[in-house]
Protein backbone atom coordinates (compact mmCIF):
# COMPACT_ATOMS: atom_id res chain seq x y z
CA UNK A 1 0.00 0.00 0.00
CA UNK A 2 3.18 2.24 0.46
CA UNK A 3 3.34 2.62 -3.33
CA UNK A 4 0.52 4.78 -3.39
CA UNK A 5 0.87 8.03 -1.37
CA UNK A 6 -3.25 8.39 -1.59
CA UNK A 7 -3.76 5.12 0.41
CA UNK A 8 -4.24 5.97 4.20
CA UNK A 9 -5.34 3.61 7.28
CA UNK A 10 -8.29 4.76 8.87
CA UNK A 11 -6.33 6.35 11.81
CA UNK A 12 -4.19 8.35 9.65
CA UNK A 13 -7.47 9.85 8.31
CA UNK A 14 -8.24 10.77 10.85
CA UNK A 15 -5.26 13.40 10.77
CA UNK A 16 -6.12 15.04 7.55
CA UNK A 17 -8.77 17.89 6.90
CA UNK A 18 -11.86 16.61 4.97
CA UNK A 19 -12.06 17.57 1.46
CA UNK A 20 -15.67 16.66 1.26
CA UNK A 21 -16.26 19.39 3.91
CA UNK A 22 -14.18 22.06 4.10
CA UNK A 23 -15.71 23.39 7.67
CA UNK A 24 -15.35 20.29 9.41
CA UNK A 25 -11.36 19.64 10.54
CA UNK A 26 -10.94 16.07 10.28
CA UNK A 27 -11.72 13.30 7.59
CA UNK A 28 -14.05 10.70 8.98
CA UNK A 29 -12.29 7.67 7.02
CA UNK A 30 -14.21 4.71 7.12
CA UNK A 31 -17.60 6.31 8.13
CA UNK A 32 -17.58 8.91 5.31
CA UNK A 33 -20.05 7.76 1.90
CA UNK A 34 -16.78 9.39 0.18
CA UNK A 35 -14.46 6.50 1.30
CA UNK A 36 -12.86 3.77 -0.99
CA UNK A 37 -10.92 0.97 0.33
CA UNK A 38 -7.82 0.62 -1.71
CA UNK A 39 -8.47 -2.49 -4.24
CA UNK A 40 -5.82 -5.10 -3.95
CA UNK A 41 -5.30 -8.12 -6.65
CA UNK A 42 -7.17 -11.34 -5.78
CA UNK A 43 -9.92 -13.64 -7.06
CA UNK A 44 -13.52 -12.44 -6.26
CA UNK A 45 -16.14 -15.30 -6.41
CA UNK A 46 -18.72 -14.83 -9.58
CA UNK A 47 -15.91 -12.73 -11.59
CA UNK A 48 -13.85 -13.29 -14.30
CA UNK A 49 -10.91 -10.59 -13.32
CA UNK A 50 -8.67 -10.01 -10.34
CA UNK A 51 -10.51 -7.73 -7.80
CA UNK A 52 -10.21 -7.63 -3.80
CA UNK A 53 -10.14 -5.01 -1.21
CA UNK A 54 -7.73 -4.03 1.56
CA UNK A 55 -9.18 -4.29 4.89
CA UNK A 56 -6.01 -1.50 6.08
CA UNK A 57 -5.72 1.15 3.76
CA UNK A 58 -8.63 3.59 1.98
CA UNK A 59 -8.73 6.76 0.33
CA UNK A 60 -11.02 10.03 -0.08
CA UNK A 61 -12.85 9.15 -3.16
CA UNK A 62 -13.40 12.86 -3.58
CA UNK A 63 -9.38 13.06 -4.31
CA UNK A 64 -8.06 12.34 -7.37
CA UNK A 65 -5.41 9.96 -7.29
Amino acid sequence: MTDNPHYVTPKEADMKRCAVRPNQFYCAGPNCMAWRWAQMLGWQEGRDELVTYSTTHGYCGMVRS
